[in-house]
């Protein structure tokens, strides 16, 4: 007998170019290749992901919905913008035509998990984050009007999230938050979705340091003057910074350093290339939250790398990479410089990956939730 499920998402998941839209298609994936009938609910607005007809080699059925955005939609609605404003009642409409398990991709596109007449149906949430605490960090770094968003989005996240007790059962994405969300509901740990088909070898040809990740979110720009801040002028070796969309701000700052080169937009080709022939990759993060899929890419892909504590939920990383803080990131790197990745270490990394980051095993335990 065939299982169904829909997926809701907060954004087209293809390109699956950034963070949280590549666990969702990802696992939409894996499901598929399950034998799983996909029935796809996506958002999208201007700006980000289109509609697109490749999605429907991996689904039975494929709904798009406007994103309503607003000024005038976050200062009417109580409920937190990123679900007000994914609210469509077509979206209801159309997931009340059959009675197949409902899967949630984020807080996001929860407005009507505690709808009446979805009671009767299994519902899953995927958990990316505790958003409340996601938002407040975004806060800390902001000013103006960005800075009472984010405010004002933290306090109604955090009365918000408690719909999440209408769930059968919550996703966690990283190990350290599944406490967390056991405060609502039953809570299990499903690591990140990847893409790993295309492993490749580790080429380490390039003496140089890299960061990566999507440029144009203020944490990855945080991160950026941290390293920057600590690695900047003194190393030998080069410093490159990949990404999208840097501000004008950030393209001045990181251009500023002598030995820091910045790679802006790079394709997936460039940017899988860089990661394999990075000698070490550096991530940073100012605080837990989820999981970086640009962390699992550097595992999958690339040689050296080095965490924070922050990155590392909860000791998991800690036989993978090198864990430190920012004052001895100078020290690491460039012992980590002088010497090669082994084929000892690739070994053990592949295992490590296989074991904790199987799309496919990973995908069975969400069928069997449903």
């Amino acid at each position: 007998m065939d299982k169904h499920l829909h997926i809701i998402s907060f954004d087209v998941p293809l390109p699956a170019n950034y963070g949280g839209i590549i666990d969702v298609f990802y696992k939409l994936k894996a499901l598929h290749e399950l034998g799983v009938k996909v029935h796809l609910h996506a958002f999208y607005y201007e700006g980000k992901n289109q509609p697109t007809k490749e999605l429907e080699n991996y689904c039975d059925e494929v709904s798009y919905y406007k994103r309503s955005t607003g000024f005038l939609k976050f200062l009417t609605r109580k409920d937190p913008y990123i679900v007000s404003s994914r609210a469509d009642k077509e979206l209801l409409k159309n997931l009340k035509k059959d009675d197949y398990p409902i899967l949630f991709e984020g807080l996001h596109t929860t407005a009507f998990l505690n709808n009446p007449e979805l009671k009767q149906r299994t519902t899953l949430v995927r958990a990316h984050n505790i958003e409340h605490e996601y938002y407040a960090e975004l806060g800390r770094n902001a000013s103006g009007l960005k800075e009472r968003y984010y405010k004002t989005e933290t306090s109604r996240l955090q009365k918000y999230e408690a719909v999440l007790k209408n769930a059968d059962v919550i996703l966690s994405i990283s190990k350290a938050e599944v406490e967390h969300f056991q405060n609502h509901t039953k809570t299990i740990f499903i690591p990140a979705f990847y893409n790993d088909e295309k492993r490749g070898e580790v080429a380490e040809t390039g003496n140089y340091v890299l960061f990566h990740g999507n440029l144009g979110v203020e944490e990855n720009e945080n991160a950026v003057r941290v390293i920057l801040g600590e690695l900047g002028n003194k190393l030998k070796s080069k410093l490159i910074v990949a990404g999208a969309n840097p501000s004008q701000k950030l393209r001045g700052f990181i251009t500023s350093f002598s030995n820091t080169e910045l790679k802006e937009n790079p394709d997936e080709i460039m940017m899988k290339e860089l990661i394999q022939t990075a000698k070490v990759n550096v991530l940073y993060a100012e605080k837990s939250a989820g999981v970086k899929l640009k962390l699992i890419h550097a595992l999958n892909l690339g040689g050296h790398a080095v965490i924070n504590d922050a990155l590392n939920d909860q000791g998991m990383f800690s036989e993978v990479c090198k864990v430190t803080e920012k004052q001895e990131l100078l020290q690491e790197v460039q012992e980590l410089l002088t010497r090669d990745y082994s084929d000892n270490e690739i070994e053990f990394r592949d295992a490590f990956m296989r074991k904790n980051f199987n799309n496919l095993a990973n995908a069975s335990k969400i069928l069997e939730l449903i």
